[in-house]
């Protein structure tokens, strides 16, 4: 936001998830019916080829063996299907392949620049435990001037009307919560390490306790910093289920923002 402070909105995603096109116009929906927004969406987990999955990659070469000719004719390796920058890579094809996964975990945001007061945010260690709910929660509880300090660490500079009936149309000084998962649908690179990580490395027979009790200070440290104030905080609203908007394509394929609660077709 500093390097560019006039963007019409900001996303964060983390490394290991493939979008599509159908991410920007997801994002596009949502600029044009509101001045202020929060996006978020679920991931589909994809069990994802790597360097060391021996049995799989030589059944793959068997398969490649049989049919030489297509492969040769093409160029395509093995791992070409992986690579999302190849020109034979198929979202849609490991889409179908993978499970949609649970809807606290969070891999990317996108929001406009005036949807929190930034300098609130407790110093997380982004893509750790703990720091993506509490972004989700935050943004769905607080209201100017409404958080205690018996709630939150700070005070988010937020307005979020959507649960309220009688607001859930103004779209221009409210920021709205929303679920893209419908409309940006997501694969998230699932390898030995499982769909958990945050950043842990897959258990070996040698990992020490040592290594054990990093691993646990790793994942945890985000946890206490989101606590900080009040250790019963349980991020019950940090889903992506939590959100009053979600986006969905109409009867002729267009992307639109509506509010859970109301059915907004055709407006």
């Amino acid at each position: 936001m500093t390097l560019c402070p006039h963007a019409a909105s900001y996303t964060y995603i983390n490394g290991d998830i493939i979008g599509t096109q159908e991410f920007v116009e997801t994002i596009d929906a949502c600029k044009l019916k509101f001045d202020n927004f929060f996006m978020v969406g679920r991931r589909t987990n994809v069990r994802w080829k790597v360097d060391g999955d021996e049995k799989e990659e030589e059944e793959e070469n068997n398969n490649n063996n049989k049919n030489k000719n297509s492969s040769s004719s093409n160029g395509s390796s093995t791992y070409d299907r992986y690579d999302a920058a190849h020109p034979s890579f198929d979202f849609q094809s490991h889409l179908r392949t993978g499970a949609l996964f649970v809807p606290n975990a969070i891999d990317y945001f996108t929001f406009t620049k005036d949807v929190l007061d930034w300098s609130i945010v407790p110093p997380f260690v982004v893509g750790r435990a703990a720091y993506d709910s509490w972004l989700v929660d935050t943004v769905y509880r607080f209201q100017p001037g409404s958080a205690g300090v018996d709630e939150v660490m700070y005070s988010p500079n937020i307005n979020n009307n959507a649960n309220n009936d009688d607001d859930h149309d103004r779209t221009h000084n409210d920021v709205a919560l929303i679920d893209a998962t419908v409309t940006a649908p997501v694969i998230h690179q699932t390898d030995d390490n499982g769909d958990f990580s945050w950043g842990r490395q897959k258990k070996t027979s040698s990992s020490s306790e040592r290594n054990a009790t990093r691993e646990l200070e790793d994942t945890n440290y985000n946890l206490r910093l989101a606590k900080w104030g009040n250790s019963r905080r349980k991020f019950g609203k940090g889903k992506t289920e939590n959100a009053p908007w979600e986006t969905l394509r109409d009867e002729k394929g267009r992307i639109g923002v509506h509010h859970r609660e109301f059915d907004l077709f055709g407006e």
